[in-house]
């Protein structure tokens, strides 16, 4: 047997306790040949018109998340929800990739096949809503103020921290004290921006980088983060809507006038 293709064979065999070789279907391999087992032969045989499949490394989990049984998105969310837990418990920054993995049940190349970074793992949630309150800006009636529609489809993400205000509560307190996902939640509403700019330029009928919809976008998710900050701040005392009312009223209603400077 050639050097090469014991080298192959044994990297194939040497896999961490749940995981072992499976077959994997790819089409790319149809009438090629692969490295692969034959009875007691190792060598490189061309594949039969019914085995369209390569011989590859595949994770099977004995424990922790099954990986086969569930949808893509349904999977990030169980992973997002470990990671949440282990980020809350120890902290962000002393939390590797790696670690999230292993406390999932899953490989770390697993981690990184459903997340680009640890950052991603925290707003899955936030994702998903940012997309829904585009959709709902589409729906609302017709001869609506712009403000007053902006305003009710930011429920939809009130509804979601409302669900379950504990973990909301922790996650918003982690973000508010870890740099790095402050930042991503400043990317993050930044997508929410263009999803929402788009929306509400259509309701509009202008052009989606129009000032009056980037302005009007900008100062309602202005609004409803100092909302949801203050909120965060007190720990849920505070009611989320209320603190939305007042937000949005202070940009809508006439601007207070400024007091004399005093030194």
């Amino acid at each position: 047997m050639a050097k090469t293709t014991k080298r192959i064979w044994e990297s194939m065999k040497r896999t961490t306790p749940t995981q072992k070789p499976m077959p994997i279907f790819c089409s790319k391999f149809i009438g090629g040949g692969i490295y692969r087992k034959r009875g007691q032969e190792i060598g490189k045989f061309p594949l039969e018109p019914d085995q369209y499949l390569r011989w590859g490394m595949a994770t099977i989990e004995t424990k922790g998340i099954d990986l086969r049984s569930k949808s893509r998105e349904s999977l990030r969310v169980e992973i997002a929800e470990v990671a949440f837990k282990v980020f809350a418990e120890r902290g962000f920054d002393e939390v590797t990739a790696t670690e999230v993995a292993e406390a999932a049940g899953i490989s770390r190349a697993s981690f990184f096949r459903y997340f680009e970074s640890k950052e991603d793992a925290v707003f899955v949630a936030l994702d998903e809503r940012g997309a829904d309150v585009a959709d709902a800006l589409r729906e609302r009636p017709d001869g609506e103020s712009a403000w007053t529609a902006l305003r009710h489809v930011l429920d939809i993400a009130v509804r979601t921290y409302q669900r379950s205000p504990d973990e909301a509560l922790a996650r918003l307190r982690l973000i508010r004290c870890t740099p790095a996902l402050r930042s991503a939640q400043l990317d993050r509403l930044e997508l929410w921006k263009a999803a929402m700019g788009a929306a509400l330029a259509e309701r509009l009928g202008v052009r989606h980088d129009d000032i009056k919809v980037e302005a009007l976008v900008a100062a309602a998710l202005g609004a409803f983060d100092a909302a949801m900050t203050r909120w965060s701040e007190s720990e849920g005392a505070l009611a989320p809507y209320e603190l939305i009312d007042e937000a949005f009223a202070v940009i809508a209603d006439p601007f207070p006038r400024l007091g004399p400077n005093t030194p």
